[in-house]
């Protein structure tokens, strides 16, 4: 399940806007050829090996996408990691915005459901294969789990200055990343101390494709995007 996000960070205003991308977004994905495609951004992770390569193809992506906006790293993360980070910060609280039936009773909107373990891991995940367009659901799933993570994060590290290191710690066996352990600690230090700015994300339509879900993006809706989150 690749979730793609750029995070953006300020240093002068002291902010970070994440810019979600949709999984099924098409844009151009180098294959193992050497050659550029067009296919869902998602399958750039898989021309490689499942690390470093498959990285630095994704972050390629991700820049073609971009308009050319250079990644400064890249941060990725298996799955599994998502019930571990989410019991350390002693679980995750969410209000849900929309009823979710395939997940249990407790799951109607306006509920507020604490998450543990494998639960955590079922939320982010879900996803009705039946709607051609419930990625996009999916994402707002996402974007309320990571706002609900990050304030559940920012109490634990309140109440234990070397929680972010230690957490950071016992899930680093599912990362890869091109960020030294110098930068993750200030990377999770502002995201401790900076204001999280609402996610951002480009209007786009779904259309069936040969065999599976396509999303085109909007470019003048996703040009905005960048121009507000990288020019401003």
């Amino acid at each position: 399940l690749p979730i793609f996000v750029v995070l953006v960070f300020d240093h002068s205003a002291k902010t970070v806007t994440p810019l979600q991308i949709c999984r099924d977004t098409m844009c151009a994905v180098k294959t193992t050829s050497g050659r550029m495609r067009q296919m869902q951004i998602t399958l750039a992770y898989s021309y490689g090996s499942g690390g470093e390569d498959s990285c630095e193809n994704t972050r390629l992506a991700v820049e073609n996408l971009l308009f050319e906006v250079p990644i400064d790293s890249y941060l990725a993360f298996s799955m599994d990691a998502v019930p571990f980070a989410n019991d350390l910060v002693g679980g995750v609280t969410v209000t849900l915005e929309d009823d979710v039936p395939a997940l249990g009773p407790a799951y109607v909107k306006g509920a507020s459901v604490t998450l543990h373990g494998a639960d955590a891991l079922r939320f982010v995940r879900y996803r009705d294969t039946s709607l051609l367009d419930d990625n996009l659901r999916r994402m707002a799933h996402h974007r309320l789990y990571v706002n609900a993570f990050i304030e559940a994060a920012r109490e634990a590290v309140s109440e234990d200055p070397d929680f972010a290191m230690r957490a950071f710690r016992t899930v680093e066996k599912f990362l890869h990343t091109d960020l030294t352990v110098e930068n993750v600690s200030r990377m999770l230090e502002n995201l401790n101390e900076y204001e999280i700015l609402p996610a951002m994300t480009a209007d786009g339509e779904y259309r069936m494709g040969e065999k599976f879900a396509e999303y085109y993006v909007d470019n003048a809706s996703l040009w905005e995007c960048v121009r507000t989150v990288f020019c401003t």
